[in-house]
C-alpha cells in the first residue's frame, strides 16, 4: 500500500480540484479498510493504524509535496473553463440510445452543446441546429436558439474563434452558420463520408442534411476548415480524438481543466447510463467500437462523471446552473 501511495501522492501535485478529492476518498476507504482487518488481528492493529494515519497524511498533503506550480508551469497547459448548454428537451426511443434497450419506451432527452473558454479562446463542440421545423418533428419543448444561450453568456457568433463538430449529423451541425470568423474542426473520415451520403438529389438521410453539409463546404472554400486525422490537439490543453462509431468519423473531445480531464463525449454516448454501466448506444454502426471507446474514456477522464455525455438531463441537474439552460461543468480559475 505505502508503495502505491508515494506515486499515487506525488502525481496529485498539480492537480487542485474533483481529482485531488477523489485521490484522498480512495485513501480513506483503504485506511477503513486496513482497520477493520486489524480488528481480527490484535498483534498488527499498532501497526496497521500507523501505516493507515501514514498514508492519510501523505495523500491530504499531497498537494504541497511540490509547491504550487509557477506561473510559467501554470501557462504551458492552460485550465479551461466547460459550460453544457441545454436548447430543448423531449424524448427518444430507448432502443435507439441504449443497445437492446426497448422500441416502445421512451426516455428524457436534453438536447445540448458545449463552450470551452480560455487561452484567449471561445470554442463550440457542436452547435445545435435552428430548423424550426425539426422542433416540431421531433416534438422538442422549451427550444431556445443556440445563439440565444450564447447571448447569456455574452458570447456573440463572431466572436467564436473555433468549433469542433464531434460528427456531421443535424442536431450537431445544423447551427454552424452564424460563426462566421470560426476554425472548423472535422474528422477527415467523417467529412468525406458527409459529403459521399448527401447531395442535392439526395438532401437527407441518416441524419445528415446536404444544407448543413454545404455550410462545410463553405468554410471549406475560406480556408476555415480544418480536416482532422485520429488523435489531434487542437491547442495545448484539449483534444480530439476519433471513436465511437456513432457514424463512422465520430470523435470526442477531451479538455484540462482544474477538475482534471473533462471529455466531451457526443453522441459517443447518449446517457450516463451507457457511461456508468458500459452499454453501447443503439444507434452505434459498430457495437465493439462503442464499447471499445466508452472503456477508452473511462481511462482518460478525472471522473467517469466527467465523461459528458450528449443528450442527458442529468447534466443540468448534477451540476450548477450559471444561467437558464446552462451549468457550469468545472471549478473556476482564480
Amino acid at each position: 500500500t505505502s508503495a502505491l501511495a508515494v506515486p499515487l501522492a506525488l502525481n496529485l501535485s498539480p492537480i487542485w480540484g474533483f481529482q485531488a478529492v477523489f485521490y484522498i476518498s480512495i485513501g480513506i476507504y483503504l485506511a477503513v479498510g486496513i482497520s477493520l482487518i486489524a480488528m481480527y488481528t490484535p498483534r498488527f492493529l499498532m501497526l496497521t493504524n500507523v501505516g493507515a494515519t501514514c498514508l492519510l497524511l501523505l495523500l491530504l498533503a499531497a498537494p504541497w509535496l511540490e509547491g504550487q506550480p509557477t506561473p510559467s508551469e501554470a501557462t504551458e497547459i492552460p485550465d479551461y473553463r466547460v459550460y453544457g448548454v441545454s436548447y430543448g428537451r423531449s424524448y427518444y426511443r430507448e432502443d435507439r440510445v441504449i443497445k437492446d434497450g426497448s422500441s416502445r419506451t421512451r426516455v428524457p432527452f436534453e438536447w445540448l452543446f458545449w463552450v470551452v473558454k480560455g487561452n484567449g479562446r471561445t470554442i463550440l463542440v457542436d452547435t445545435g441546429f435552428t430548423d424550426p421545423t425539426l422542433v416540431t418533428k421531433w416534438r422538442i419543448k422549451k427550444f431556445v436558439l443556440p445563439t440565444d444561450r450564447l447571448k447569456q453568456l455574452d458570447i456573440s457568433p463572431l466572436d467564436v474563434s473555433d468549433v469542433i463538430l464531434t460528427h456531421a449529423h443535424w442536431d450537431h451541425l445544423g447551427g454552424l452558420a452564424p460563426y462566421k470568423n470560426a476554425r472548423i474542426w472535422i474528422q477527415e473520415q467523417e467529412y468525406q463520408y458527409a459529403k459521399a451520403t448527401v447531395s442535392q438529389i439526395k438532401p437527407k438521410t441518416h441524419g445528415l442534411r446536404w444544407e448543413d453539409v454545404q455550410h462545410l463546404l463553405a468554410a471549406e472554400q475560406e480556408g476555415r476548415l480544418n480536416r482532422v486525422h485520429g488523435e489531434t490537439m487542437l491547442t495545448p490543453g484539449i483534444t480530439m480524438t476519433l471513436g465511437g462509431s456513432h457514424t463512422p468519423g465520430s470523435q470526442y473531445v477531451t479538455v484540462s481543466t482544474l477538475d482534471g480531464p473533462v471529455i466531451l463525449a457526443g453522441d459517443t454516448t447518449y446517457l450516463y447510463e451507457n457511461n456508468q454501466w458500459h452499454k453501447p448506444i443503439g444507434s452505434a454502426v459498430d457495437h465493439q467500437a462503442n464499447l471499445a471507446t466508452i472503456q477508452a474514456m473511462h481511462r482518460q477522464a478525472a471522473s467517469p462523471f466527467l465523461i459528458l455525455p450528449g443528450h442527458d438531463p442529468k447534466v443540468r441537474k448534477w451540476f450548477p446552473q450559471v444561467s437558464k439552460g446552462i451549468v457550469h461543468i468545472t471549478a473556476l480559475p482564480k
